[in-house]
């Protein structure tokens, strides 16, 4: 397959997640689709990742215990 065919196939899979078709995975989409690729995350998790390629400033604000100790805790029992 030549790289227009993987060009494609993104567009394909970001299609898939991009439900309301804004042009951009929100973070309710990201947390969709890291579930249907099989990752089993907190919900304190999936919000750090979504703030590292947050550029819209969308994440959630953080909840009451949710410190970077804690989510390391987290992910080190993964």
């Amino acid at each position: 397959m030549g790289l227009w065919g993987y060009l494609d196939q993104w567009r394909g899979l970001f299609r898939r997640f991009d439900r309301d078709n804004s042009g951009a995975i929100d973070h309710g989409e990201f947390a969709n689709a890291l579930t249907a690729f099989g990752y089993r995350l907190t919900d304190k998790f999936v919000n750090l990742l979504f703030a590292s390629y947050d550029k819209r400033g969308e994440t959630p604000e953080p909840q009451l215990g949710e410190e970077p100790a804690d989510l390391l805790h987290e992910t080190n029992s993964l």
